[in-house]
């Protein structure tokens, strides 16, 4: 397995992680075989032989079912913690219906943001069975998201308190991402990958 930098983290990861979202619900091709999310048993055997493979970065999120529940049942049974990339996502605005990712909630209150994100991450704590979180994304990251002036310092916050290391974005479009490239408190961000298979 070969390594590399991670953002500017710091932290080096595996070149192949693993995602983590079919642990948790199901996810893919409805009507496929490769749809229904796995036994948890199985779960658990697929996240320690991908560590004992070399692979020590795992990726999951709050909106991923029970995702973080299972890979926390695999922590404790490993000699050595991978690292852990998880996501929060801020309350949705109520009244938005477009396709892509819902913007923030903007009626919400600087203190009702903050009891909302801080509280997520004492979830995703809570179910990964771990401290501290290595890296800690904003999930389908928005240009509203980031116009908020309460969601880089709740992050902030729980960097200094310990409960996560790092945090970065994970984005979706060309806007954002560019946008994120000029905030340096961002450390790591997550961007699709489309395979183009024209001729």
């Amino acid at each position: 397995m070969r390594y590399r930098p991670l953002g500017n983290t710091g932290l080096k990861v595996s070149e192949v992680s693993l995602g983590a979202v079919q642990l948790g619900m199901n996810y893919g091709f409805p009507g496929t075989d490769h749809y229904d999310r796995p036994d948890e048993k199985d779960s658990i055997r697929l996240l320690q032989r991908a560590v004992d493979l070399g692979v020590n970065l795992l990726d999951t999120a709050r909106g991923y079912g029970v995702s973080e529940e299972i890979i926390g049942k695999a922590l404790v049974e490993m000699d050595q913690r991978p690292h852990v990339v998880s996501k929060l996502t801020t309350p949705p605005d109520p009244g938005y219906s477009g396709i892509f990712p819902s913007p923030p909630d903007n009626n919400l209150s600087a203190t009702e943001m903050r009891r909302a994100i801080l509280g997520s991450i004492e979830s995703s704590l809570k179910a990964l069975q771990i401290d501290t979180i290595d890296v800690m994304l904003i999930h389908n990251t928005t240009m509203e998201s980031l116009r908020r002036d309460d969601i880089i310092p709740c992050l902030e916050e729980a960097c200094e308190q310990g409960k996560i290391r790092y945090f970065g974005a994970s984005t979706y479009g060309e806007d954002v991402p560019l946008e994120i490239l000029k905030r340096d408190c961002f450390r790591a961000m997550q961007v699709p990958l489309k395979f183009w298979t024209g001729s």
